[in-house]
This record gives C-alpha cells, structure tokens and sequence, in this order.
C-alpha cells in the first residue's frame, strides 16, 4: 500500500556546547543565517534566540566562551539533518571549533541514520524514456514520512563495490572520496510500501545520465544508496492548488495528487505523457488537469504564459508547486508570487535539471 507523505515521528534531542573564542559573535552569525533563509528566531533575552520550523527547533543561548546549541526533531533522521546543518554553520564561523564539537546523542557512526542500502528487485520500462526501480529496503516506513526526495548514490566507478558515507564525532556526513567517491542525486520516491518493505522509483532516461545509465543494465541483487527522504510537499493549505511540472517532476506530482483530498480542487499542468500500455501516468482524480505540450516546458516564457493562463481561468491558486528545468523553476517562482500574489510560504518552485548540464535530473534548488 502506499504510504502518506507525514506520519507522526517521536521527537528526538540533542545539545553541543561549542567552546569559542567569541561565542557573541557567532550568535550573531547564526542569527543573521537563519535570517538569510527568511526564518525569524524568538529573542527572549540577551544572547539567547530559538527558532522553530517544519516541526525542528533550534536553541541557541550564549555562556562566558561557549555558544549551548540545543535542537529538537521529529525522528532521528530529522535530528540528525538538523545538527549536521548546525555544525555546517560552525564549521564556516570557526573550523576549529565545529571540527572539535560533539553532540549529546552520540558521535561517530559506521552509517547516517537516514542512510539505507536498496537491492534491486526489478526494472520496470514504462515507456520509451520511463522506467521503474522496484528496491528492497530494510526499512520501508522509514522513507514514508517526511518528504518525497531521496538521495541516491552509486558508485562513480562502476568496477568498484560501493563504500557508503559514515558520520563525524561532530554530526557532519563523511563522504568516501578517490577510487571509492559516490556519484550522488536527488530522485522522487513514487511510492513506498510498509509492509512488503519496498519503495520504487522512476527515472527518466537521457543521454549522459550516470544513475539512469545504471538503471538500465541493473540485475537484481545490485545495491544503491539511499538517504532521506525529505523535501518537495505540496506547501500546507486549504485553498485550492497549482500544481506545475515537466517529465521529471510526473512521480512527485503523482504522490501529491495521491495524498491530497480531491476537495478544493487543484488545477494541475504537466506534459503529454502516455505509457508503452497507452495507459496515464497520473492516477485518477477530480482534480482540473491541462495537458500542454512537451516542448513548452523547456520554454520559461511560453511556460509562464501557458500556467497564468491556466490559474486564471481557474479562479487564482491559495498555494502553487513547480518542478522541472532550472529556468523554468526561477520563472515559475517569479510567476508565484508577482503575478499570482503567492508569499514564500505558499509556494515551491523545485529545480530537478540545468539544462545544457549533462547529469541526472536532481532536487537542487527549491525556492
């Protein structure tokens, strides 16, 4: 069965005292940070501040030569992305004292807690450029919580076995490098089953792309790294949606599509798309769907005009998603919010390719 795209997590905890040598000024630095990233911490004294979001929170309070970082998540996966963020942060204020942090919950590990190894079980091809990877997992309900992308990683050098990342005493991931480096993207889980302990991804294939190069020679038994999930759900509301995508972005928009009531309607906008059986890839729903032709989508203006056009006559979104080309996510996120009147927090523009950059389709930049 497929698996809702949230399911409540049991907090998780943990705390660094870092010892610096101006520990004033790194608050301030990691205040003006989350600034930066259009977060606002409460500042209920001198020296103190705490911010929450996504259900994390982030406390911060000053002692004569130590900065105390306390932080909270949602799962252990959660806690662990939030303290490698943090001692990334340090790590850029003083290297020194974000190599030397430790952390309450523990140091070093053999693997991040959000990392699981997939087995092939099958390869499924869809269509001509579409195919499904069926994994194994050990731990399916894992990757049904807390977003849609993974990682996925294999080996650069396919002679090689794979050496998988490894955790530093100060939460940061260890990536193997040399003859052992990972080649590392982003893809969109389509669906996860719990209880037979599986998930499938679906990948476009296309000249140069190394994963989608190994999908298609994969045999059952091969191993590929996963890490996550997290990222890319539609943002929350009850108004109604706009929901924009090219090729890559089909298996997101067929999770968001299933896990959201039919009711108030959302307008979706994606490619023609039919299968080798001439079935939809899309599951069945209520939902306006207006099927543009391939090409717009590798047309930021053309892409731009044929989506206004479509929220309009649609009444205009409460919250909108986008997902496909680089330029077209920044020509989307500008379409959100100067013509569409979207603020930050109702919509999410994802870019999953660069076009004239041969590599595959990744999660890159969400704005």
């Amino acid at each position: 069965m497929s698996s809702p795209l949230t399911r409540p997590c049991p907090a998780e905890r943990s705390s660094s005292t870092v010892a610096l040598s101006d520990p004033d000024a790194a608050f301030s630095a990691l205040c003006e940070d989350m600034a930066e990233h259009g977060l606002t911490p409460e500042r209920p004294s001198a020296g103190c501040a705490r911010v929450e979001v996504d259900g994390m929170t982030l406390s911060l309070q000053t002692s004569a030569n130590h900065l105390v970082i306390d932080v909270t998540a949602p799962g252990a996966s959660g806690l662990f992305f939030l303290k490698e963020a943090v001692t990334q942060h340090i790590l850029r204020i003083d290297a020194a004292a974000g190599a030397a942090m430790t952390w309450s919950d523990g140091g070093a590990a053999d693997r991040p807690p959000n990392f699981q190894e997939g087995r092939v079980e099958g390869v499924d091809h869809l269509g001509d450029d579409l195919l499904r990877l069926d994994l194994s997992v050990a731990d399916a309900g894992a990757f049904a919580r807390d977003g849609l992308h993974v990682k996925a990683m294999i080996p650069a050098r396919h002679d090689r076995p794979p050496v998988w990342p490894r955790v530093a005493a100060n939460g940061t991931t260890i990536w193997p490098k040399g003859a052992d480096e990972l080649h590392v993207r982003y893809y969109t889980l389509r669906r996860v089953d719990v209880e037979a302990g599986r998930v499938w991804i679906d990948v476009v294939l296309h000249p140069g792309g190394r994963i989608a190069g190994w999908c298609e020679t994969a045999r059952p038994g091969a191993r590929i790294g996963l890490m996550g999930p997290g990222g890319g759900a539609l943002p929350a509301g009850d108004g109604p949606a706009l929901i924009v995508g090219d090729r890559t972005a089909l298996p997101a928009i067929a999770r968001l599509l299933e896990d959201m009531p039919d009711a108030p309607r959302a307008t979706v906008v994606v490619p023609r798309v039919r299968l080798r059986d001439g079935g939809a890839y899309l599951p069945d729903s209520t939902h306006d769907l207006v099927e543009l032709d391939p090409t717009i989508f590798t047309d930021p203006s053309a892409l731009s005009e044929a989506v206004g056009d479509a929220a309009r006559l649609a009444g205009g979104p409460a919250r909108a998603w986008f997902g496909g080309e680089f330029d077209a996510a920044l020509a989307m996120r500008r379409l959100f919010r100067q013509e569409l009147g979207l603020s930050k927090g109702t919509q999410m523009s994802v870019a999953y390719w660069r076009r004239g950059r041969v590599t595959d389709a990744s999660a890159a930049d969400e704005h």
